[in-house]
């Protein structure tokens, strides 16, 4: 069973200069200047659930996208170079069904937002370590600086509780 310990990390930094595209909308977010407080869920494929239900969580306590960009950061390093495609098609799909949900009114591109971490390089300088086993969370304001990173059980409620320190 997992403990509900933050995972010690750095003190807090910033973001690394990177701009990723996110699947399916091919919307670029540049993690130093996304414009908003912005929530990095991070997962693998593993962990897609635990991401899940962060995402209707936070969805649900803070339901415009004007508010909050969250998106999940998907750590794919375990992908060969050979097979992204297939792993890239997987995600379009789960954009997808995911975009099928959506109420009337929300545009995908604010609300599903899906971004490939093809070497798990984003994900290890923002503090955390194995996703695809235990996801994780980061938020940043809209410059990329580095507001709270937690890793570990009860993810949603974890999240929520960060997002409170911030949003409320």
């Amino acid at each position: 069973m997992k403990d509900n310990t933050p995972t010690p990390h750095p003190p807090l930094g910033q973001a690394p200069r990177v701009s990723l595209t996110a699947i399916g909308s091919r919307r670029k977010i540049d993690l130093r200047d996304t414009g908003a407080l912005t929530l990095l869920v991070c997962h693998g494929r593993e962990t897609v659930t635990e991401a899940t239900q962060v995402h209707v969580a936070v969805r649900q306590r803070y339901p415009q996208a004007s508010t909050l960009l969250a998106a999940s950061l998907v750590d794919l390093k375990i992908v060969p170079k050979i097979f992204r495609g297939v792993a890239e098609s997987a995600l379009r799909l789960a954009h997808e069904q995911a975009v099928a949900s959506l109420e009337e009114g929300m545009p995908p591109e604010e609300y599903i937002v899906i971004l490939p971490d093809w070497d798990g390089k984003v994900t290890a300088s923002l503090s955390l370590r194995n996703t695809p086993r235990t996801a994780g969370v980061v938020l940043l304001d809209g410059e990329g600086n580095l507001l709270e990173v937690f890793q570990g059980a009860d993810l949603a409620e974890a999240t929520l509780r960060l997002l409170s320190k911030h949003l409320d």
